[in-house]
């Protein structure tokens, strides 16, 4: 090899290294036996562990205060949900959980869930 395709080698690989870790790091939020929330289906039960929000719509929103307007809840520690409905290639999942005595229906981004275990 030439010393040019050397250096650019050189400059390359940390870069594509670190997008390696982060595309297997991306699969996180695995449960017991490698099931992971992202394909949790309708009628599920789930313990979500970790911060979670739940938002009126699935939407992404850039700017803080609209992503906060859009939050209905924002789940922190084991939390038990059951799936409703999945939505945008199992991005997106509609939750019914309890909080406070009363029922809650939200979406939850399933990228943004650290640990789940699936219940049933």
């Amino acid at each position: 090899m030439t010393p040019n395709v050397l250096s650019t080698i050189r400059r390359i690989a940390p870069s594509l290294l670190v997008a390696l870790l982060l595309l297997l790091g991306s699969t996180a939020a695995r449960a017991e036996g490698g099931v992971s929330f992202r394909f949790a289906e309708e009628g599920q039960g789930w313990l979500l562990q970790g911060p979670v929000d739940v938002l009126k719509w699935p939407f992404v929103y850039d700017r803080s205060r609209e992503r906060a307007r859009n939050t209905l809840v924002r789940l922190s520690g084991d939390t038990q949900v059951r799936v409703i409905e999945t939505r945008s290639f199992q991005r997106w999942k509609r939750v019914e959980l309890q909080q406070d005595g009363r029922t809650v229906l939200g979406w939850v981004e399933s990228y943004n869930v650290p640990e789940a275990m699936r219940l049933d």
